[in-house]
C-alpha cells in the first residue's frame, strides 16, 4: 500500500508541476496592457533612433506585454497638447490621463544614439511617474533591455485584472 500512496504521489506532483511550467495563461489572466509611443523628432528619426525604440518594443514583446502603438501626432491630439515646441516630459499626469485612462500605462520614449541621448516617461494607472533620461550612454539592446525591464516593473505596480 505504500508503494501506491508513492506512486499516485509522485504522479500528482509531476502533473502539478507540468501545469506550473506550461505558462499557459487561466481563466482570469490577462496581459499588461502598455500604450507605447515613439516621440522621437522626424527630423532625429535615424536608422539607429528606430532600431533603439525596436530593441524596447521586442523586450516587451518577450515579456508578453500587449502594446497598443500610438504615434505622436494622434497622441498630442488625444491629450490635447498640439504644440511640439513643448516636450512631452513636461506634461503633467493629469494631462496625459486620456492616454492611459484605458491602459494599465503609457509608455513615451524618444531615443537618439547618435546624440547618445534618451528621454522617456511611464505613467501609471496608480498615477506612479517615472522618469527616464540617459546622457552620454551608448544606447544599445543591453541597455535597452535594462530600461524596458524598469518599464515593465513599474508597469506591473498598476496592474488590475
Amino acid at each position: 500500500m505504500n508503494r501506491t500512496v508513492l506512486r499516485l504521489a509522485a504522479l500528482l506532483v509531476s502533473a502539478n508541476a507540468a501545469l506550473l511550467a506550461s505558462g499557459d495563461a487561466r481563466a482570469g489572466d490577462r496581459p499588461l496592457i502598455v500604450r507605447f509611443v515613439n516621440m522621437t523628432p522626424d527630423a532625429a528619426s535615424t536608422d539607429a533612433a528606430s532600431q533603439c525604440v525596436q530593441f524596447l518594443r521586442d523586450r516587451a514583446a518577450q515579456e508578453s506585454v500587449d502594446l497598443k502603438p500610438i504615434t505622436e501626432t494622434p497622441l498630442r491630439k488625444l491629450i490635447n497638447a498640439t504644440d511640439k515646441s513643448v516636450s512631452f516630459m513636461t506634461w503633467t499626469n493629469a494631462a496625459t490621463e486620456p492616454a492611459w485612462k484605458d491602459v494599465d500605462s503609457l509608455f513615451a520614449v524618444d531615443c537618439r544614439p547618435e546624440e547618445k541621448r534618451l528621454d522617456a516617461v511611464l505613467i501609471n494607472k496608480t498615477g506612479t511617474r517615472v522618469e527616464f533620461r540617459l546622457r552620454g550612454e551608448a544606447l544599445d539592446r543591453p541597455r535597452a533591455v535594462w530600461l524596458m525591464d524598469d518599464v515593465l516593473r513599474a508597469s506591473w505596480a498598476a496592474f488590475e485584472l
